[in-house]
Formats: structure tokens, C-alpha cells, sequence
């Protein structure tokens, strides 16, 4: 990594965690002033867009919002910006950059989010579940995952979702 790539990628830290601290007094304005600022940390059409968007959300009547600031209200500090940290700064601002340069050089975009499914071993019997009609009970080793992760790291995919069966039966 290059020394202005270290640079600016610490300064993208800096910043992301200047935003988090303004999670400390949720309200409308505090988000609006977020977006704002999460704005000028990049020229990706897609993050414009994207923020656009929540901005409008925040903005608007629709009644999820009132849920949206309630589960927001209930993540501990530490959390919020783990969150921020990975959703936004890795999967946008670090990752896009990514997913842009293996396009250009492959001709085809690495998707924003996958799902990674260790196991489709369960413990529960949830009623419409997709996994009980498999009957088979593959797992993904250890290695195999990990290098998934890896791939995915190196291709720009910092958000993966985890689902199973349930991930946590998974032998590993």
C-alpha cells in the first residue's frame, strides 16, 4: 500500500469516526448533517445516489422511519460505529473503488452484498423454512470460508450476509 494510499484511507477513518460521534444525538437534523458530510467523502455516482436516497427516506413520512430511529436509538456507541465502519466506509467508500477496477479489467461487477450460507443444518424447524425440504446436511470447511471471506475482501465485497440453516450449528 502506498504511503498516500495509507493517508487517505486513514483520513476516511478519521472522518467516518467524526460521523459516528454524531450518532450520539439521534435526530432527524443529526442524519441530515451525516449524509451531508458522508457526501463529500467520495464521487461514486452509486454512493451519491444511495445517500440521496436515505436522505429522502429521512425526510419523508414513511412509517418505517419511526422504527428506523428506535432500533438506532437502542445500538450501543461501539456497535454504531462497527456498523458505520463496515456498511459504509468498507462496503462504499473502500470497496466500491474495488468492485470498480474488476469491472473495468473483467467486464463484470462483483456485487455490493453476498450471502454465505456455512451450513443448512438447523436446530429449529421454522415453519416455511427453505432448508427442511434439502434433507442433505452439507457444511463448508473452515478454509473454504475463510477464502471465500478473503476473495470476497480482495474483489470489494465488505458486507456478507450469514445465514443458513442456522450458522451457529455449523461444526465448522
Amino acid at each position: 500500500m502506498t504511503i498516500v494510499r495509507h493517508i487517505a484511507d486513514a483520513s476516511t477513518k478519521q472522518a467516518s469516526r467524526m460521523l459516528v460521534e454524531l450518532l450520539d444525538r439521534i435526530s432527524e437534523e443529526r442524519l441530515m448533517q451525516m449524509l451531508e458530510l458522508a457526501k463529500k467523502l467520495t464521487r461514486n455516482e452509486d454512493v451519491l445516489e444511495a445517500l440521496g436516497g436515505i436522505q429522502g427516506f429521512l425526510s419523508s413520512n414513511h412509517p418505517s422511519k419511526d422504527i428506523f430511529y428506535r432500533v438506532l436509538d437502542k445500538i450501543p456507541k461501539k456497535n454504531r460505529f462497527k456498523i458505520y465502519d463496515s456498511l459504509f466506509n468498507n462496503a462504499w467508500f473502500v470497496g466500491g473503488p474495488q468492485r470498480d477496477a474488476f469491472e473495468g479489467e473483467h467486464g463484470v461487477r462483483p456485487p455490493f452484498i453476498i450471502i454465505l450460507s456455512p451450513t443448512y443444518r438447523c436446530n429449529l424447524r421454522c415453519k416455511g423454512c427453505y432448508t427442511l425440504g434439502y434433507g442433505l446436511k452439507p457444511e463448508l470447511d473452515y478454509a473454504v470460508i475463510r477464502r471465500l471471506l478473503s476473495e470476497c475482501m480482495d474483489l470489494g465485497i465488505y458486507f456478507v450476509t450469514i445465514l443458513g440453516g442456522e450458522p451457529l450449528a455449523w461444526s465448522g
